[in-house]
């Protein structure tokens, strides 16, 4: 491309490579004047005009358009406008991995800083199976996260065209994929204690021991650890997720006099917690329906306020609505 400014595009202060002076017509200072009228019709004190300015502009209409896919004529008038509208520049076409895209920009952006306000349009193969990032050539793997919330990416939410906003430090994801029906994961899981004793302290969580074999999906069965009734969500699994631990019939001789209770946790923090009747061997339950990401544990506890007490039987139900954004 010609370059507008450089050598030859003025007259012999063009060929020096001197900046011609400030118009005076066009306020005397302002850094984008460049250009200057002579000072009367027969005074060639003014900027020359050269076929080197008028090719230099048509190659930047020209690189607009190549850059958007447009066919690239001098003779049409119409040349930006077609550039602008098709937004080729854009839209591109992801490599990389589901996790970790890519995509070739052209000219590569100066910083990731300095791409605040961009909209790119990214045709992708297959949806994010947990957190996601993309890379456009500076910047490195930069975070693809919620428009609104700013929160990483919990899995299914890229679509098969994405539309993310550059916002100079993040990518917000302006389309998710929306579920409006239940998938992948949905199952029961239940298993039969055999009135197996337990001994703690009053007030004391304990797991859940002796469980049998998971029953529903195997790939969210896998998931659970049967020596201490505990659920880590699969990869790629991340959603709306509900929970139930379900306890029932004390049959030892150490009915608790105020009750016993089933506590669910997820990484620790207490989600739902039930209790039965004080001196009652009926049913003890905890729900809950949460956000759940892949890697999140959640537990089944007991909670006996006497020691040694057994059940005949209880219950830990898993069920996935759907993945949520």
């Amino acid at each position: 491309m010609v370059d507008l400014w450089g050598p030859g595009a003025f007259g012999a202060a063009g060929a020096a490579a001197v900046r011609p002076p400030f118009s005076p017509n066009n306020g005397a200072g302002d850094p984008d004047d460049w250009f200057q009228d002579c000072s009367g019709p027969a005074v060639g004190d003014g900027t020359e005009w050269r076929a080197a300015n008028v090719n230099a502009l048509l190659a930047q209409m020209r690189s607009v358009a190549r850059k958007s896919g447009c066919p690239v004529s001098n003779l049409d008038d119409d040349l930006l406008t077609a550039a602008i509208r098709g937004q080729g520049a854009n839209y591109r076409s992801a490599g990389g991995t589901a996790n970790a895209l890519t995509v070739s920009l052209d000219p590569v952006p100066v910083s990731f800083g300095a791409t605040a306000g961009l909209v790119l349009r990214i045709v992708t193969s297959a949806t994010n199976p947990g957190p996601a990032t993309l890379d456009i050539g500076v910047g490195g793997n930069v975070a693809i996260v919620n428009l609104n919330t700013g929160a990483a990416l919990r899995g299914g939410e890229i679509p098969p065209l994405a539309v993310v906003i550059s916002d100079g430090t993040v990518w917000r994801l302006k389309n998710p994929t929306a579920e409006s029906t239940i998938r992948d994961a949905l199952f029961p899981y239940v298993s039969i204690l055999n009135s197996a004793n337990f001994s703690s302290g009053a007030g004391v969580e304990t797991g859940f021991t002796n469980w049998g074999a998971p029953v529903g999906n195997p790939d969210v069965a896998a998931g659970f650890n049967p020596a201490n009734s505990q659920f880590t969500v699969p990869p790629g699994m991340g959603g709306l997720w509900y929970f139930r631990a379900y306890a029932n019939s004390v049959t030892s001789g150490n009915t608790p006099a105020a009750g016993h209770g089933v506590r669910l946790r997820q990484n620790g923090t207490l989600i739902n917690a039930g209790s039965s009747p004080a001196s009652s061997i009926i049913q003890c339950t905890a729900v809950a329906t949460v956000p759940a990401a892949a890697g999140d544990v959640i537990q089944m506890l007991n909670l006996a306020n006497n020691a040694g007490m057994g059940l005949s039987y209880f219950f830990f139900t898993a069920v996935r609505f759907g993945r949520i954004s």
